[in-house]
């Protein structure tokens, strides 16, 4: 999402190519998915974007681009990416206050409470301090465990 608008207009066509491909019945991967082959930069510029004119070593013709024209005709759109990255990264920079202990280094607990039943961890406060942690089962960050009763 740091990547703004544009960016991620451009990963979802691309992802939308693959999908595309599939239900062609279109072979459109190779090499554990990473060889992107003709028949993948065919229908990526059918969707808009721009594939590059030779293939790369390993990935193949994977580098496909949204033009600045192409871009223009999805500005609308782009804009809402923008605005949607914009509210989802001040959602997860924002912290709560870190649980402390006279001990150094000491654990505490932190829970995911939209599982059933809620996953729990215990991290160290440095961990925490570094940044949010995303419950990998439904994406929502976790939060310190609330005090024991």
């Amino acid at each position: 999402m740091r990547h703004g608008g544009r960016a991620n207009l451009q990963a979802l066509l691309h992802h939308a190519a693959h999908g595309v491909a599939r239900r062609r019945g279109v072979k459109e991967v190779s090499s554990g998915y990473r060889w992107h082959n003709k028949h993948f930069a065919r229908i990526a510029r059918d969707l808009g974007l721009t594939p590059p004119r030779r293939a790369t070593p390993v990935v193949g013709m994977t580098d496909c681009r949204l033009s600045d024209a192409e871009a223009a005709r999805w500005d609308e759109v782009i804009a809402l990416l923008d605005a949607a990255a914009g509210v989802q990264l001040e959602a997860l920079v924002q912290s709560t206050a870190t649980p402390r202990s006279p001990r150094s280094g000491s654990r505490f607990a932190v829970v995911c409470a939209e599982c059933s039943p809620p996953r729990r961890l215990q991290i160290t406060p440095f961990t925490f301090d570094q940044g949010p942690l995303l419950c990998g089962v439904c994406l929502t960050k976790f939060r310190p465990a609330p005090p024991a009763e």
